[in-house]
Formats: C-alpha cells, sequence, structure tokens
C-alpha cells in the first residue's frame, strides 16, 4: 500500500471483529514504528502490548470499575471540551451532530457499549514516558503512534487512538506491571475492522486546508 493511501484510508475503529492479529505483525508494527524521529534520539517511548488473556483480564477490570462508577484518572491530564479554544469547540461540536446523522439517535448508547467492551479491541497498545518527560517527548510520541497507526493500516489492521483504554491507569499497572516512574500517555486499539458495525460509520470532517495553512514566499 502506498504511503499516502494507508494514511488516507486509515479511520479510527470503534468496533473490531474477534480475528486475533499475528504477534509478529504486532512486533514489525512496533519495530517500523521506531523509525519516527526522536529529539537528539532520546527515543524516550516505552511499548507494552495486552493480547489474549491479559487484555481479557484489562477489559473485565475496566468494566467493573465502569459499573462502580470509578472515576477515571488518566495519567495524561484532560480539560473539559467547553475550555478548549473557540475552534476546537466548534469543530467538536459538528462532529457530535454529525454522528446522530451517521450512525442514529441511539449513538450514545452504542457508544458506552463499545467503550465497555474497550471497542472489542483484539490488542491494545500503550504508550508510556518516564515521568517528568520533555514536552519534546511527547511531540516524539504522537510521530511514534501515527507512525504505527499507518504501518498497521499497510497490513489491513485498523486502529484507535482513544482515552477509555488509559483512563484507568492502576488496571494497567497491575496487568502489565507498568512502574509508577513511568506516565502511560496513550492507548491505542488493533483489529480488523468490521465494516457491519453502525458505530464504524462515523467519519470525522477535515478543516479546508486553506484555514490551516499559512506560506509566505
Amino acid at each position: 500500500m502506498e504511503t499516502k493511501q494507508a494514511i488516507l484510508s486509515r479511520k479510527s475503529t470503534r468496533h473490531f471483529t474477534e480475528q486475533k492479529i499475528k504477534q509478529e505483525d504486532l512486533i514489525d508494527i512496533v519495530k517500523t514504528a521506531q523509525q519516527a524521529p526522536s529529539w537528539v534520539n532520546a527515543q524516550p517511548e516505552h511499548v507494552y502490548i495486552a493480547t489474549g488473556q491479559t487484555l481479557e483480564n484489562i477489559r473485565q477490570k475496566h468494566q467493573e470499575a465502569l459499573q462502580a462508577n470509578v472515576s477515571a484518572t488518566s495519567d495524561l491530564k484532560t480539560i473539559p471540551n467547553s475550555q478548549w479554544p473557540e475552534l476546537g469547540q466548534k469543530n467538536m461540536n459538528q462532529w457530535f451532530e454529525d454522528i446522530g446523522q451517521l450512525v442514529g439517535d441511539d449513538w450514545n448508547d452504542l457508544f458506552s457499549f463499545e467503550q465497555k467492551e474497550l471497542y472489542n479491541a483484539q490488542a491494545i497498545v500503550y504508550l508510556t514516558l518516564p515521568k517528568n518527560y520533555s514536552l519534546w517527548s511527547l511531540y516524539d510520541l504522537g510521530a511514534f503512534g501515527e507512525a504505527l497507526m499507518v504501518t498497521a493500516q499497510d497490513k489491513g489492521i485498523g486502529s484507535l487512538p482513544a482515552y477509555q483504554f488509559i483512563s484507568y491507569p492502576d488496571i494497567l499497572r497491575q496487568e502489565l506491571a507498568i512502574t509508577e516512574d513511568n506516565d502511560i500517555i496513550m492507548g491505542i486499539g488493533l483489529g480488523y475492522r468490521d465494516e457491519k458495525a453502525r458505530i464504524n460509520n462515523i467519519r470525522g470532517r477535515r478543516m479546508d486546508t486553506n484555514k490551516i495553512l499559512t506560506i509566505k514566499d
């Protein structure tokens, strides 16, 4: 698959099939993503992948935490949508409006179900950084994550970066032996896209390039 085609064809997958991912494919995806740029070649990230029984343990404990109304406290702090800059809020609101048209009026229930099931991901990649990391490392990790998802797409494997995967870091530390001196920054679900799932009809609009681009000659 051409690089541009892999980037353009990748869409966030919110329901994966039951098909498993070969371990050699997971290793190759990470190995390829390692070619992403890194500040002074620091390569500060560590990658944990949950599959099989470990992933099922995480999924079950995640469901139990949701049912018990345990507050989500990710290592990477978030802010309410209402505190984002005006343009970001406008794009978010447009996205929510589009979901109803693409998925149906019960989209909120569908989201809740899929989040509880961790989107039926067949592997979840957790990206961590050492505590007190440089903000440049966040840029590096973002580049790593994009390279990982594009590489997965090249193999026909769908992906989803999502807050839900990292919302209960204590569970992840217990199941994956992630030490307290590392922050869990992002979780990326991997698997084969279920084209029949309504929730996978969601498509995010992108702004007109001219609205975000300035070229001065």
